[in-house]
């Protein structure tokens, strides 16, 4: 029988990749991006990363763009 803290951390994935699901969002580049930002993030704005509220990171060429 697995540990029930196991079970938990896989519950709160699994929620986590059917939201993304959900709201169009694909859960790898999410995951990717909120698991690399956590470190980092405050964590009074922790709920700016959830997929309701996420936004993928801008790709080099759009920055230039946006910057110019």
């Amino acid at each position: 029988m697995g540990n029930s803290q196991d079970e938990e951390a896989a519950a709160v994935i699994y929620s986590l990749i059917e939201t993304c699901k959900q709201k169009n969002v694909d859960p790898l580049a999410y995951l990717n991006d909120v698991l690399g930002r956590l470190p980092i993030h405050p964590n009074k704005r922790i709920c700016d990363l959830l997929p309701y509220h996420w936004k993928p990171p801008l790709l080099k060429e759009e920055q230039t763009k946006k910057v110019a």
